[in-house]
């Protein structure tokens, strides 16, 4: 799945500009509640380039899984580095920059 996001908060991260990627990871069952994406141009913050990101729900009663229904989702968003990248369990602790964003899906009617 195609998603598209859109940092709100820190204002910092992307200018608010839409950064696009693919999903390669999703929670086999509801409320597991992450998702690995892989963006399609790499994020810079401060010097350090992430070509991975980790989104979860960030409000009460919405989950990852709703972007399969085309809906959008508020998600904290964990950047990883290109280092660090790998496992969506344990990656986390490893991130470089975190920040909140709508994840909008691209192409889910």
């Amino acid at each position: 799945m195609r998603v598209q996001l859109i940092a709100t908060d820190p204002p910092d991260v992307h200018a608010g500009l839409p950064l696009r990627g693919i999903v390669i990871s999703r929670p086999r069952a509801r409320a597991s509640g992450k998702l690995l994406i892989r963006l399609d141009q790499p994020l810079v913050y401060r010097g350090i380039s992430c070509t991975k990101v980790i989104a979860s729900a960030r409000t009460p009663g919405a989950d990852v899984a709703d972007l399969a229904t085309g809906t959008t989702v508020v998600c904290a968003v964990v950047g990883l580095s290109d280092e660090s990248a790998g496992e969506i369990a344990s990656a986390d602790e490893r991130g470089v920059v975190t920040f909140i964003a709508n994840v909008i899906p691209i192409g889910v009617a």
